[in-house]
């Protein structure tokens, strides 16, 4: 039986396709769609630390970016399809299982990802002014500021221009790692501008011959290297409530309340139901303690701040002191744009990096920022402002100027800096709190210093 086709049915076969062809291509986009949103990302295809979407979400100056924008990279359709394609090697982990990564195996180039926000040639060309606010642990809480002139786009004097922090990223730079989350280089070759190259190595630790044969922990540097938690940044539980302080969140008016907030987010526990009885428990002592507050208003004001915090304080317990797998923190997140807290610049800025006829990577401090200049309760230390304009001589000029300058300390240096009175009390020059009030446990001056270093 042969059907005869005829306009009417003609025209239903068509509609029929038509219709067909869209609802599957509405399927398509809506599946693309939902594979590049972050809910798939995070919870339907990587069930990672669950503090990792909070982390982006809440705390990343990156949170109106998505995951795929960063970790596919910006791109037309075509090219993500196929970038995406690349990833379905991990399918098997959501099968069998994978432990929860402190790292990403997959993350795209800056110049994929970052540069489409952020242009070489056109973001960041310029130095800047950072403040860093930090609070004692007394009764007023009282409030340090250190400000920083961020060197960026470097620093001349006269017909001398020095390197600065933007050419780390221009492709001129080559490390090897000895561990997937970077912490560790021993190995660093430069391209100066000039087209000579230089090739450092740690004194301390120098690679063998099986280790430089090696090319497969050779990177390139990029924006990454250094940013590596802009999209899930993981702060030392201290910095976090010296921000929430600095912010007015947690009000520097409650007596003690620094030093009852480290107390606090420092205490152990298992489960977040022991977190919450922890941090009820503190709310019931600190409110006694409060009782001796003269002015009722003043208490008044005080339980309203407490009340508004506690759910905050909560959640940086949770996520920042434990973060849900045994032994893991936020210091297993290690982030490489500072150095205080991780060894970030001193993994290469750390004095053990030397050439052959011993010329280091400079590690002075005021190759990337100024002199840290302190202030307490907006008071400018008087030597800071009296050395204003002065011209650096030549030999501070030495990259390895800060392992020498105790070494060469005279009377001499008393004409620009004053007496010679080593401390952190904001004092004097050498008695800058912004340098020595730390343990800088990752740079090592000595390696400069010893002659048997090498």
């Amino acid at each position: 039986m042969v059907m005869k086709l005829t306009g009417y049915t003609i025209v239903i076969g068509i509609a029929l396709l038509v219709a067909a062809f869209l609802l599957i291509g509405s399927a398509g986009i809506a599946t693309w769609e939902y594979s590049n949103s972050d809910q798939f990302c995070g919870q339907a295809c990587h069930q990672v630390h669950p503090q990792e979407p909070f982390a982006h979400s809440v705390i990343s100056q990156h949170s109106q970016v998505s995951c795929v924008e960063c970790h596919i990279g910006r791109m037309g359709f075509l090219e993500s399809a196929i970038e995406k394609a690349g990833h379905i090697k991990h399918a098997w982990s959501l099968i069998v299982g994978y432990d929860r990564p402190l790292y990403s195996t997959s993350l795209t180039s800056a110049e994929k990802s970052c540069v489409s926000c952020h242009p070489k040639d056109t973001a960041h060309h310029h130095n800047s002014i950072r403040t860093i606010k930090h609070y004692d642990q007394d009764a007023k809480n009282t409030e340090h500021k250190t400000s920083l002139i961020m060197r960026t786009m470097g620093r001349s004097f006269g017909k001398e221009t020095r390197l600065d922090m933007n050419w780390h990223a221009s492709g001129a730079v080559k490390y090897r790692i000895d561990d997937p989350q970077q912490r560790s280089i021993r190995w660093v070759e430069a391209t100066l501008p000039d087209g000579s190259k230089r090739e450092y190595q740690d004194v301390r630790n120098p690679l063998s011959e099986q280790e430089l044969a090696l090319t497969d922990n050779v990177k390139t540097m990029d924006c990454i290297n250094c940013h590596n938690q802009a999209g899930h940044p993981f702060f030392n539980p201290e910095s976090v409530i010296d921000m929430a302080l600095s912010s007015g969140i947690l009000s520097s008016k409650l007596p003690f309340v620094k030093k009852r907030m480290v107390d606090l987010v420092n205490k152990d526990f298992d489960t977040a139901e022991q977190a919450q009885e922890l941090v009820d428990h503190a709310w019931t002592e600190y409110l006694a303690e409060l009782e001796g507050i003269s002015s009722k208003k003043s208490k008044k004001e005080a339980v309203e701040d407490l009340k508004q915090l506690q759910t905050p304080m909560l959640g940086l317990m949770v996520r920042s002191k434990h973060l849900e797998d045994e032994g893991i923190d936020w210091s297993s997140f290690p982030d490489h744009m500072g150095h205080r807290d991780t060894p970030g610049c001193f993994r290469c800025h750390n004095g053990r990096m030397q050439t052959d006829d011993n010329l280091v990577i400079p590690v002075n401090c005021t190759s990337c920022h100024s002199i840290p200049l302190v202030t307490t309760r907006g008071r400018i230390p008087p030597y800071y402002t009296e050395q204003i304009g002065m011209r650096k001589p030549r030999d501070h000029r030495d990259p390895a100027y800060m392992s020498k300058h105790m070494d060469q300390a005279t009377e001499s240096c008393d004409s620009c800096h004053g007496a010679i009175n080593y401390g952190n009390d904001d004092k004097s020059h050498c008695s800058n709190s912004g340098c020595h009030s730390a343990d800088w446990k990752n740079l090592d001056l000595d390696a400069l210093r010893t002659p048997d270093a090498n």
